[in-house]
């Protein structure tokens, strides 16, 4: 008895020691690199943390960590207390305000286990705080440009006022409702600018918008949805939706683009470029029926590159526009690709002040890159723009769907797949300058296929829905659920959730194949679709918009919501993760929870007929509730017949190659 009871302590103190060792140690995921974190809630450093702390209008900015996420209650409490939360930073950690001095029993009541003072390094842009400028940044007297954020508990023109007695420049205000201020300052001044208060973050300024450099519409099924009604189409075209589309120069010398609905807003010079993305997107088809674009009837906004993006309220409150196309980015270096930026929270911010607008951006043509220690190609789609969470960032294909070499990649910096589509864009034929045509290759021409046919998409949802716009997360889950998966099985890092097949996208829409709910922090909800026989394949995808994200986190996820799919016969299915190390980011997808992307998809093959269940859960850190959405397809076994679809332009003594 006795040596048992020796075998048992043993087996006891073991146990012990496995539990500690694997103990998580608590991190705070800081873009400048993980911070590791000891409890620290005591009279004595809030003392010091009181009469240290620099202040601008008795406020103060700090890092909070909590033991968990906190709940709304106790968000509201520390309100009272003159803590303000600003931004989320994984893990259980808040950018926050304190007004005044702040005691240790108020931050122990609300199970806050960490408080940091922000070093002003964290604050900056990795490349400035290793003392490096981007050669676009540079100004000849010495000076760099830089974007600053102010955080969220200054106004305007509290920073206006700042800077001004600080002797630094500004150069521009355009951007004060997104907290952006643009200054001129000397190299040696940045860390000292980061350090105060009510900066929350610099960076250099964004680089200069540069552009990236007929069988189109069949390889992704817009034929389809063009098709005579008579034929078993959609008549689609466009009408009555507004693209706008930023790029680098005027349209006008085209007959396919001008016209009543053309509301031009560029100023430059006409450019071959520009127009040959504005009409793979929505020629007309004028000069020659066979090169008309995808949604040959669209209204078209046009604006000189990012223009179309920073002006949004303007056009979707006079002009109704509700797609953005953008072939342009830059910063094309190692060093800048896949960063989320001030530029990126901006369009993260715009989803939800413009619930209806959809932006959608090419990757990039750096497909050649070698950014080590990822693979020749990969980890080169760009910052900025396309790294932002909700907007759609699009890939390029060859013809027969192999991915073009020059097509950007992910990951980007955070691990998030990118991009999330792909389409043609090599040797897509549309229009030139004077009325002319020519091939075009990149991702540039893949986006305005994405945009086109998100432009057919838009119609047909206000045909069925008595003329209502869509929200925007519904039309980019809708669009990413029905892409033919290539390259290798599930989701990767070339083609994202697949290659653009309109076909499934529309089948989804018009058989409302979609919930869109919300959900709480710590929230379970559950929805139940019925899989018919003979379904070779079922797909279900979880999105929502997320959050615009703390410049200073590493992971830009903010909400974190789960998908699982339980089958008839209890079976849980998981989503498909990647592999986001460098050395192992080619590796087919697995199964897993996601906590780095704001959309995850199930997929089942063969999968039994019957009833599953869509399981939603959720980690809320900021808002009291998530909007999501959930899209389901059910993939026949069988074939199709996609081209001739009806309807066609074909040349006598032609020959056309028909598509299944």
């Amino acid at each position: 008895m006795k040596q048992n009871h020796y075998r048992l302590l043993a087996a006891l103190l073991f146990s012990v020691v496995f539990v500690n060792a694997q103990k998580k140690t608590p991190l705070i995921l800081f873009k400048s690199g993980a911070v590791k974190t000891e409890y620290n809630i005591s009279e004595a450093n809030l003392a010091r943390f009181n009469t240290n702390s620099a202040r601008i209008k008795n406020k103060t900015v700090a890092v909070l960590q909590f033991q968990t996420l906190p709940t709304a209650q106790t968000k509201k409490y520390l309100a009272t207390q003159g803590v303000e939360f600003l931004e989320y930073i994984p893990e259980n950690a808040y950018t926050v305000s304190i007004t005044g001095n702040i005691g240790a029993g108020v931050l122990q009541k609300a199970s806050a286990r960490a408080l940091l003072e922000l070093d002003p390094k964290q604050k900056m842009h990795p490349m400035l705080a290793k003392g490096q400028t981007p050669e676009w940044s540079k100004k000849e007297d010495g000076t760099i440009e830089a974007w600053v954020s102010f955080q969220k508990v200054y106004s305007a023109a509290d920073m206006l006022q700042f800077l001004s007695e600080k002797g630094i420049e500004i150069i521009s205000a355009e951007f004060q409702k997104n907290r952006v201020i643009i200054v001129r300052l000397l190299p040696n001044r940045i860390q000292e600018l980061a350090a105060a208060p009510i900066v929350e973050y610099v960076e250099p300024s964004p680089p200069q918008d540069g552009a990236f450099n007929e069988n189109s519409r069949n390889v992704s099924r817009a034929n389809l949805l063009q098709a005579p009604i008579v034929t078993g189409g959609r008549a689609l075209t466009g009408e009555g939706v507004v693209i706008g589309i930023g790029d680098e120069g005027d349209v006008q010398t085209h007959s396919d683009v001008t016209g009543p609905r053309l509301i031009n807003r560029t100023y430059n010079a006409p450019s071959s470029h520009a127009t040959h993305v504005h009409t793979t997107a929505a020629g007309a088809g004028i000069v020659n029926e066979l090169y008309k674009g995808y949604a040959p009837k669209a209204t078209i906004l046009s604006q000189y590159f990012s223009n179309i993006i920073f002006n949004p309220g303007v056009y979707v409150n006079d002009h109704g526009m509700v797609l953005t196309n953008n072939s342009y980015g830059g910063g094309g270096f190692c060093g800048y690709y896949g960063f989320y930026t001030m530029s990126s929270r901006i369009l993260d911010q715009q989803a939800f002040e413009f619930p209806n607008l959809q932006h959608v951006f090419a990757a990039g043509n750096d497909g050649y890159r070698n950014c080590a220690p990822y693979p020749a190609s990969y980890h080169t789609v760009f910052g900025g723009y396309q790294s932002a969470k909700n907007v759609i960032t699009v890939g390029a294909t060859q013809y027969d769907a192999s991915m073009m070499p020059n097509s950007s990649r992910g990951p980007v910096q955070d691990g998030r797949t990118k991009p999330e589509v792909s389409a043609m864009g090599s040797g897509v034929y549309s229009a030139t300058l004077n009325n002319g045509y020519k091939y075009g290759y990149g991702t540039s021409f893949a986006a305005p296929a994405v945009s086109g046919g998100l432009a057919l998409l838009y119609q047909r949802y206000r045909q069925l829905h008595e003329a209502t716009n869509p929200k925007n997360g519904l039309m980019k889950a809708l669009l990413c659920n029905g892409g033919t998966d290539k390259g290798n099985t599930g989701p990767d890092y070339n083609y994202g959730f697949g290659w653009m097949d309109l076909s499934r996208s529309l089948e989804m829409l018009e058989k409302n194949q979609y919930v869109n709910a919300n959900i709480i922090h710590a929230g379970s909800n559950n929805h139940t679709i019925t899989v018919p026989p003979n379904t070779a394949q079922l797909r279900v995808m979880l999105y929502w918009n997320d959050p615009a994200a703390s410049l200073l986190s590493s992971r830009s996820l903010v909400n974190d919501l789960d998908l699982r799919l339980v089958d008839p016969s209890s079976s849980t299915h998981l989503p498909l993760i990647l592999d986001t190390s460098a050395t192992g980011i080619l590796n087919v997808a697995t199964t897993g929870a996601d906590h780095l992307n704001n959309m995850e998809q199930v997929v089942v093959s063969n999968p039994a007929a019957g009833s599953y269940t869509i399981n939603i859960s959720a980690a809320i850190a900021e808002n009291l509730s998530q909007e999501y959405f959930v899209v389901y397809d059910f993939i026949p076994v069988g074939t199709q017949l996609t081209f001739p679809s009806g309807g066609e332009a074909l040349v006598p003594g032609e020959t056309a190659v028909g598509s299944v």
